[in-house]
């Protein structure tokens, strides 16, 4: 089983609008889905923090690569923190998944700053 985790700021956004579009694709780019919330940062900015596990079983990256973009468009989001693995300390490996719109500076994964 193939398991991913994705950062999504909620300060524009309501968790009933990501279920809505998590909800629209599943099973075409992941099996299922399981949401928590947290305090996050962004830019230095607090803010209400979606933590979205996928199971992708039997799905591959660029499905979920997919996914993160559409839910950037839907969602109005910059970026989504998105956590590939987990290494043998415990540390997030993974990408920043930009907007195709976003002209601004794109930064690095940070596991510092990702949310479990």
């Amino acid at each position: 089983m193939k398991n991913y985790k994705l950062n999504i700021g909620l300060n524009n956004n309501s968790i009933s609008k990501l279920v809505e579009n998590l909800n629209n694709y599943r099973y075409y780019f992941f099996n299922d889905y399981n949401i928590k919330t947290a305090i996050g940062e962004y830019n230095g900015v607090k803010e209400l923090t979606a933590i979205v596990d996928i199971d992708a079983q039997n799905h591959n990256f660029e499905k979920i690569q997919k996914l993160c973009k559409m839910l950037c468009k839907n969602l109005d989001q910059e970026c989504i923190a998105t956590s590939l693995y987990t290494d043998i300390h415990g540390q997030n490996n993974g990408i920043l998944i930009y907007n195709d719109n976003y002209k601004g500076e794109k930064y690095t994964f940070n596991s510092q700053y990702f949310l479990n």
